[in-house]
């Protein structure tokens, strides 16, 4: 389409992984998995009639888990007479600290899948295309370990029948992607038109292994270990046109414009019934496969809804200096009404080799219908004093009762609006600069909440008990944000001779991401009176989500890439630097010292703020070619370790 309803929205830094080690009692003492990686693809082209072709790729991927974890420092068995025998067990079950490692990193990925491209061009100008493709990824992660000291009580005789020394519940999922585009494309009438539809599926499915349902075991040693815990599918199916031409006014006049109409239909599977089900509510444990349990037959079903839209984009080259650019998008929602938004742009021709160029715009992005009716009841393990505490949190829809009972305001839309300067500069035909400056502004940005209690309402405590949890957070309108960041790329080009080259870029990102705030420097947050008056601010956005936003992410990333050409033979080196990361925990007050929690280690009061130092990343990779359309590729990969806490 030509206007998109999110002109320029949600820019950030990506590509980049951070390994935590956090104050949870790991030593400094790290465990580490470098998991490989092998990717095999097969390509195969054919010609159909005279211009027309079919093309398939097919790929298989498998990728080891990666592990970066401390050795644990904390109570691994129960005490006995209030003693803890942890050295005394573990010398009698010939076992060390490490048998009880997480794993904390990537999981293990095994994949595959095909993807084609056709096209089938007529003599009358016309041209029928088609491209899509099917991928099937396994995937396998852990949780928490659950030490046997973590183990309920009631259900310790039982479950240590099967897991003496306590268990490291795994997720197992299937991802299946299908996606199809088939159009038509040609003249009439002067006018090019596309017209296609364009179809794609994502189904995600989770198996639960090594784990118990603690309500199950509490009566049986033969409880069951693993769940089809259910799975979450959402489709979506668009008819699109677009139709443009080129007049002969001034120094060109482009007009295009277009509709779409799209569905989008989001659904859930309930778990299978020992993966959710409380089989003893009055005993007081967890039920539900641990790790993950199953999602509830209550949310089960399929939920849709469909989007009209029509647009009307202009551009004028007024002389071979200045070009002026406008945009209209009309968008009607079948369940959040309709919306009008634009974009204006221009383009100025300085002096030869100099360029600048400029836009504003606004957007709209509904609630998707995963934020609207995801619901589901996951065990979390949350900081308490400075304790990893696990507690079973339920994330209840926005119209549900327990949102209605706290006052939790309804899902609107968020709304955006972006502004763009930039230049191109090149001083030679191989010699290019690009700087680009934006601001991006989103009102009622959409949040998940933190986790909200009964606080001593029944009524909440009966919704809570009837989904297995003690907690309830939802999505919602909460905060006001801005984005503003400047790009650059600098790319240089040499030819040495006529068989080598050498291509040099240098490109910066910066970025600052923030909450808005009023006149004292807090966070504005749109929370409900009920919320202010029972002062549950902290529950509903907190400086932990505030950091997220702000801090959690790189603000900047620097990188540099030398390619180098030689006939057959190739090689590329780069580095990128990633900027500085600031974790914020939620309980801590920084203007109250004194009330920050005793590291076990040190005997001192400390913060459990967390700060990772800037990181460099290095790969070097060499290519030649074999055969005509056979290369053969190896590559050296090298990160930054991760980081201890800086306190």
């Amino acid at each position: 389409m030509g206007l998109s309803g999110n002109v320029g929205y949600g820019t950030h830094i990506t590509s980049y992984e951070k390994n935590y080690i956090l104050n949870n009692g790991k030593s400094d003492k790290v465990s580490v998995t470098d998991g490989g990686t092998l990717n095999l693809g097969l390509n195969y082209g054919l010609k159909i009639g005279k211009d027309g072709f079919l093309n398939l790729t097919g790929e298989y991927v498998t990728r080891g888990q990666t592990n970066r974890t401390g050795t644990y420092t904390g109570q691994i068995f129960p005490a006995v007479g209030g003693v803890v025998v942890d050295d005394d067990e573990l010398a009698k079950r010939g076992l060390t600290r490490n048998d009880f490692d997480m794993r904390i990193g990537n999981s293990n990925v095994n994949g595959g899948g095909i993807v084609f491209n056709f096209s089938m061009p007529f003599s009358n100008g016309k041209e029928l295309y088609a491209f899509g493709g099917f991928n099937n990824k396994q995937g396998n992660a852990t949780g928490f370990y659950r030490y046997p000291n973590a183990v309920p009580a009631a259900a310790r005789a039982n479950v240590f029948s099967v897991y003496p020394n306590g268990f490291l519940p795994e997720i197992n999922s299937t991802v299946t992607d299908l996606s199809a585009v088939i159009g038509l494309r040609g003249m009439v009438s002067d006018w090019n038109y596309d017209l296609s539809n364009t179809f794609g599926q994502n189904t995600f499915d989770f198996e639960i292994a090594n784990s118990v349902n603690y309500t199950q075991a509490l009566s049986s040693a033969s409880f069951q270990r693993e769940f089809k815990a259910g799975g979450l599918k959402f489709l979506q199916n668009t008819i699109n046109l677009d139709v443009s031409k080129k007049f002969d006014v001034m120094n060109g006049l482009n007009i295009a414009w277009g509709g779409e109409f799209r569905i989008d239909q989001f659904g859930i599977t309930a778990g299978e019934e020992a993966s959710y089900k409380n089989y003893n509510t009055a005993a007081g444990v967890a039920a539900g496969s641990q790790v993950f349990a199953g999602f509830l037959p209550t949310n089960e079903g399929s939920n849709s809804r469909n989007n009209k839209a029509v647009y009307l984009d202009i551009e004028q080259n007024f002389s071979k200096k200045l070009l002026l650019a406008g945009a209209l998008r009309f968008e009607d929602y079948s369940d959040f009404g309709s919306t009008i938004n634009y974009k204006l742009a221009t383009r100025y021709k300085l002096i030869k080799g100099v360029a600048l160029r400029a836009s504003i715009s606004t957007g709209l992005r509904a609630p998707s219908l995963q934020q609207r009716f995801y619901a589901k009841t996951n065990t979390l393990f949350v900081s308490q004093g400075g304790t990893l505490v696990p507690i079973e949190s339920g994330t209840f829809t926005n119209d549900s009762k327990p949102a209605e009972i706290l006052g939790i305001p309804t899902l609107k839309q968020e709304t955006s609006n972006s502004y763009t300067i930039g230049a191109t500069i090149n001083p030679s035909a191989n010699f290019e600069i690009t700087v680009d400056a934006y601001q991006i502004d989103i009102d009622d940005r959409i949040v998940l909440t933190n986790n909200f209690s009964d606080g001593g309402n029944a009524s909440i405590k009966a919704q809570l008990a009837a989904a297995n949890a003690s907690s309830a957070n939802f999505f919602t309108n909460a905060i006001d944000t801005r984005a503003r960041g400047i790009e650059s790329v600098i790319s240089y080009n040499l030819k040495i001779n006529d068989a080598s080259s050498l291509k040099f870029v240098v490109a910066g990102i910066f970025i600052k991401n923030e909450v808005k705030k009023d006149a004292n420097g807090k966070a504005i947050v749109k929370a409900s009176k009920i919320l202010e008056e029972t002062g549950q601010i902290g529950n509903y956005f907190n400086r932990e989500d505030q950091s997220r936003i702000e801090v959690a992410n790189p603000n900047d990333k620097v990188s540099f890439t030398l390619n180098y050409r030689n006939g057959k033979f190739g090689a590329m080196l780069r580095g990128v630097r990633f900027g500085q990361v600031t974790y914020l925990d939620p309980t801590i007050d920084p203007s109250k010292p004194d009330a920050w929690p005793t590291n076990i280690l040190t005997g001192t009061k400390q913060s459990l703020d967390q700060v990772f130092s800037p990181k460099f990343v290095t790969d070097l990779s060499f290519n030649y070619e074999v055969a005509k359309g056979v290369t053969f590729n190896i590559g050296i990969f090298k990160e930054s370790t991760a980081d201890g806490i800086q306190w």
